[in-house]
């Protein structure tokens, strides 16, 4: 009996502590953590490719930088002045305290100055003002109309920037874990037709201590999945990586709802 090849990985986990998100959480319920979340829907078209809560698509900064902010379109009259607040992460993960600037007061297509030079990921950004139709805040380079360089956005009909990816904390201040994947599709009809979908996971364990110099170095899983899909590895993490999220389909497009939680524990 002949079968079709396929694809496939294995996986061995050492030196697990936790068995799910709520064991992780009970272990640490005395110390100071917070959780960063990410939660939002996209719609799959083929080979896996990048979550994207944003109308535009996100461009992460090669190195650290100045940002600036910006709307897509002139619109003084209802956002000119308005204050936007970021608090970001430098290139070592760094969480660096809240800044503010006020988009410009006779073109807010100019782009203002937000926090210093040394801007890497963003963490959290709102607006005082809801982003107007057709019409998103933009975070971006000095120079967004030339490159299109987009290191964040509040959506149109908004006034919060929605996360896409995950950035730890140094471990010299924090311990990041990976707690907590849930993808989930709606109900469609039942007509016959395949509904698989893909996900991918990129990260960078911590390196074990094993009693040899080890590096760190991103790992990417990768899942098929027909209706949902949940998954809490509880992976510690290396600091200053990221963690990146992937969506495909097997047979036809289809619209995913995906959460995710990095737990996030102050040493």
């Amino acid at each position: 009996m002949a079968v079709t090849h396929g694809v496939g990985h294995s996986r061995v986990l050492e030196k697990r502590r936790f068995e799910d998100y709520k064991s992780l959480k009970q272990h640490y319920q005395n110390s100071n953590i917070e959780e960063v979340i990410i939660s939002g829907t996209t719609t799959t078209d083929g080979a896996l490719a990048e979550i994207c809560f944003c109308d535009n698509v996100i461009d992460y900064a090669g190195a650290e930088c100045q940002a600036y902010i910006r709307t897509e379109q002139d619109d003084v009259a209802i956002q000119g002045e308005k204050y936007v607040y970021l608090q970001y992460q430098d290139d070592t993960g760094e969480v660096k305290a809240w800044v503010t600037a006020d988009l410009n007061d006779t073109n807010t297509t100019t782009e203002v100055a937000i926090g210093s030079t040394d801007f890497y990921r963003a963490r959290q950004m709102y607006s005082e003002v809801v982003s107007s139709a057709n019409d998103a805040i933009i975070l971006c380079d000095a120079d967004w109309g030339g490159a299109d360089d987009t290191y964040a956005e509040i959506r149109d009909g908004e006034s919060k920037f929605s996360l896409e990816r995950f950035f730890t904390q140094p471990d010299s201040t924090h311990r990041s874990y990976l707690a907590y994947i849930k993808l989930h599709v709606p109900e469609m009809d039942h007509d016959g037709a395949t509904s698989g979908h893909i996900f991918s996971v990129t990260y960078t364990p911590k390196p074990l201590n094993g009693g040899e110099a080890q590096v760190a170095a991103a790992i990417t899983e990768e899942f098929y999945f027909s209706r949902e899909l949940v998954f809490e590895p509880c992976y510690e993490l290396d600091g200053g990586t990221e963690v990146i999220f992937k969506v495909g389909d097997v047979d036809s497009a289809g619209v995913i709802h995906l959460e995710a939680v990095l737990v996030e524990v102050l040493l």
